[in-house]
């Protein structure tokens, strides 16, 4: 073992006596803890109430021109894919299957 191995040990040991005592300690304040814990989900909630909220307000979207190409080959290409999807469809829907659980004739 060599030194830093040592230093590391000892500051993990004191680190773990001290995450033991951590509910002791909330425990004992409770009153100050709550108060601690609705103030960091204001924080929070104010946060992402800007992020969300007040930002998409201020930001302006810049609409390009040539946003909506239309190409009328691959409008085509899936009209026909949908139609034929469509005809694929009505042939399973027309099959008649057996029923397994009506008796023989």
């Amino acid at each position: 073992m060599n030194l830093k191995s040592k230093i590391d040990g000892a500051k993990i040991k004191t680190l773990g006596k001290r995450l033991k005592g951590l509910p002791l300690f909330v425990g004992e304040r409770a009153f100050l803890s709550i108060i601690i814990v609705i103030f960091i989900e204001l924080v929070a909630g104010g946060l992402l109430f800007y992020k969300y909220s007040v930002l998409p307000g201020k930001i302006k979207i810049e609409i390009s021109e040539n946003a909506a190409d239309f190409n009328k080959d691959d409008y085509e290409r899936v009209v026909k894919f949908w139609e034929e999807r469509s005809n694929r469809s009505r042939i399973i829907e027309d099959k008649v299957y057996y029923n397994p659980f009506k008796p023989l004739p």
